[in-house]
């Protein structure tokens, strides 16, 4: 017997409500429920299970926990570990700090030739990039593992005071057709990374280079000390442990590891491209689209609520006749998807949608508007999302803000293809890029592809509920 259902059991009884009573309240048959409760079945329904948990009146905390323990029943432990790993790292972008913060400490930089301790190796990794930081092109390049806290909290906080610094990064991912989850998750670790390490500084100053191997032999372990963080005037060649570190100095030794770096470099594949521009992120989702059946999409605001035809394009962009004619060229590759039996799934938050209904507020924008979207249109726009819902043309999903706090900085397309656009747009970082490693691609996707059917967004009617009632109150 699963967990959940012993929880389910304990809970039942607890509530002191009779099966049928729970059948009336969730749409279950009693029998079904009998079967849930000895742990012959785990219904897929996962709206129906919401409305049998909320009969039951359980706390915040037991709720969540019979969920989790449902979702670990229903879809496995991995699959479940995996999922809460993703919204982990979605919801690390409303963590992200704003503010420029600069320790007030100097650090010194010895004159050593060896390193032996973990303690002496981090001060001494302080001061160089600190110096490093200070330089007008400042340029670090590391060859080593996302597995070092301390460095990621040095170089974020050095980048937010000195956002030119330039960080350069190859590192080794996990690969396989079966690959384990153990791999996902050291796979989905760099990805945090290497976001984490992006938003901290100016676009396109950071950038990451990967290969594949085995998570435990680390660059084959060809070499005796295999991690290296480079500057403009040292060279730390760095045990795998942490323990041990080599400090190089002098223009010949610079010279060799730098060539060093770049052979290493020219062996990797780019984890991530940026995209400079808005009409470059529109150019890139054309050529998605075309090669696509089905686009998911994860923001604040419904995809196409505002931009679904080329009357409302020409009437709110800016006069940038280009960028306009570009968009209109995507919303028609997105109509032909469609029209040839491809889907749009998206996923969107309550307070994106207000915030549009109520302001005219449009985020994430490809080209900037000229003004608020009247209220005409905006139940225009209202109207035509609930009907391409209802007739199924497009999938629309409110996301559950109990579980899952999404930012409303953060746009994520993904196509069928495992191709992955990202936007990061707040007001003091912007960052676009899209994701080339295909592992990570293939881990959004499936999240994406399952999210629809969990704990993380609300039921179909749910949705269109919010929406004809949101839409109503604009009416009003």
């Amino acid at each position: 017997m699963s967990q959940f259902s012993e929880r389910l059991r304990e809970y039942i009884e607890r509530s002191q409500l009779t099966e049928q009573q729970l059948a009336k309240a969730s749409g279950f048959t009693r029998s079904y429920i009998a079967l849930m409760k000895n742990g012959l079945r785990i219904s897929p329904d996962t709206e129906k299970i919401g409305k049998l948990l909320s009969a039951l009146s359980l706390t915040t905390y037991e709720k969540d926990q019979i969920w989790a323990d449902y979702m670990r029943a229903k879809f496995g432990d991995d699959t479940y570990e995996l999922r809460r790993q993703m919204v982990s790292l979605i919801e690390k972008f409303n963590q992200k700090p704003s503010l420029k913060i600069l320790s007030s400490a100097v650090y010194q930089i010895p004159e050593v030739e060896t390193i032996y301790g973990k303690h002496d190796l981090e001060y001494l990794i302080k001061a160089l990039i600190e110096e490093e930081a200070n330089k007008e092109n400042g340029h670090v390049k590391m060859i080593l593992q996302p597995e070092l806290d301390l460095l990621q909290d040095i170089l974020t906080m050095q980048r937010r005071s000195h956002p030119g610094l330039v960080i350069e990064q190859v590192l080794v991912l996990e690969q396989g057709v079966n690959i384990s989850t153990e791999g996902k998750m050291y796979n989905m670790r760099a990805f945090e990374w290497m976001t984490q390490m992006i938003l901290s500084g100016d676009e396109g100053s950071c950038r990451f280079y990967y290969y594949y191997d085995r998570i435990r032999s680390v660059f084959n372990q060809n070499t005796l000390l295999p991690y290296l963080i480079l500057t403009s005037k040292y060279a730390v060649s760095i045990s795998i442990d942490m323990e041990y570190a080599i400090v190089s100095t002098g223009e010949e030794k610079l010279k060799l590891f730098n060539e060093l770096f770049e052979k290493r470099k020219q062996m990797c594949t780019a984890l991530a491209s940026p995209v400079y521009s808005p009409e470059e992120s529109v150019a890139y989702q054309i050529s998605m689209v075309q090669e696509s059946n089905c686009i998911y999409t994860l923001r604040d605001q419904p995809y196409m609520a505002v931009f679904s035809d080329p009357e409302l394009i020409r009437k709110y962009l800016l006069k940038k006749l280009d960028a306009r004619d570009r968009i209109i060229d995507l919303f028609k590759e997105e109509q032909n998807l469609v029209d040839k039996g491809g889907r749009i799934i998206s996923y969107f938050t309550k307070s994106g949608l207000q915030r549009f209904a109520q302001n005219g507020e449009i985020d994430g924008s490809p080209v900037k508007t000229s003004f608020p979207v009247q209220k005409a249109d905006r139940i225009r726009v209202l109207n035509k999302l609930i009907q391409l819902i209802q007739k199924k043309q497009y999938s629309g999903f409110l996301i559950n803000d109990d579980m899952m706090k999404y930012p409303k900085e953060l746009i994520i397309n993904v196509y069928d293809n495992r191709q992955v656009l990202a936007f990061y747009l707040n007001e003091e970082n912007k960052a676009r890029l899209f994701l080339q490693e295909h592992t990570l691609g293939e881990m959004l996707y499936s999240f994406l592809e399952g999210l629809g059917n969990s704990q993380y967004v609300l039921p179909v009617k749910d949705t269109l509920d919010f929406l004809t009632q949101v839409k109503k109150e604009l009416e009003s």
